[in-house]
């Protein structure tokens, strides 16, 4: 795996850069002008990196961050709008894998963020073991602005951690929550001064590193094995597919593309 990718001549305009340092390997999502929306580029050099990491010895832990302004604004809408179903169905596929990617990994991976966290920005924090955040950071799932619903397992992530009422009233309302309150919901497990998540997150990627690994894979397994029923993640997908196909999933994201306010049941 390449070391500090970032410093290479013409990678610096990746979607995705990887840095390998002290046995933790940085991911960072580097879209900053589309704060860092996932397209279908950057969902595979994210699962790639991570797939790469875990097979790699000198990696004990990995960080995923942001660069610019947010930690990622979700999928790229832009991206939805020219899709038709099966394109639709192939992207929130990828973006499954992704996040399945990053829960399954043997090692503990860290989201360090600031700014933006939402849709599947947010799903991809809550695939994470450990999330340190900068006071000025915000949560959130807004995908009924688009007449959809979560898809990359944010309805089951989010319910394990926050419990089934506190999950439903964030996801129907699509509200944004502060990283106090995400830590006050046991999403956020360390908050730093703005400006300091990737640093803090380094720090304990350190400490982990240097830690007995087969104890630290072993103790992310077994607490993991709490929650074993993948079943309905593919409930969550089949239904995300079908809103897709519904006119108010149409005329959200052509709303979204629109910058507009979109008019659910006008048509």
């Amino acid at each position: 795996m390449p070391a500090e990718q970032a410093s290479k001549p013409g990678t610096a305009d990746l979607p995705v850069l990887t840095e390998q340092r002290d046995r933790t390997l940085v991911i960072t999502l580097n879209r900053p002008r589309k704060y860092n929306a996932f397209n279908s580029e950057m969902i595979d050099l994210v699962t790639s990196s991570l797939r790469a990491a875990d097979a790699d010895p000198a990696v004990r832990a990995v960080i995923i961050t942001g660069a610019g302004p947010a930690f990622a604004a979700g999928a790229d809408i832009g991206e939805y709008a020219s899709a038709d179903s099966a394109d639709f169905q192939a992207f929130t596929t990828r973006a499954n894998t992704m996040c399945d990617t990053i829960a399954g990994l043997r090692l503990p991976v860290i989201a360090a963020v600031h700014g933006l966290a939402l849709g599947g920005g947010f799903e991809v924090v809550l695939s994470c073991d450990l999330v340190v955040a900068d006071h000025g950071a915000s949560f959130g799932l807004p995908e009924i602005s688009l007449g959809l619903m979560p898809g990359w397992g944010g309805t089951q992530r989010l319910t394990r951690h926050v419990g089934v009422n506190r999950a439903k009233d964030m996801i129907l309302t699509g509200a944004r929550i502060s990283t106090e309150r995400a830590h006050e919901l046991g999403i956020v497990t360390h908050i730093g001064d703005d400006g300091t998540a990737l640093e803090r997150a380094r720090h304990i990627a350190g400490e982990l590193a240097r830690g007995p690994a087969a104890a630290i894979t072993a103790i992310k397994a077994t607490v993991d094995h709490a929650h074993t029923d993948t079943t309905v993640f593919t409930v969550e997908q089949r239904r995300l597919h079908a809103l897709f196909d519904t006119a108010d999933g149409q005329e959200g994201i052509r709303a979204f593309v629109d910058k507009r306010r979109a008019e659910f049941g006008a048509h």
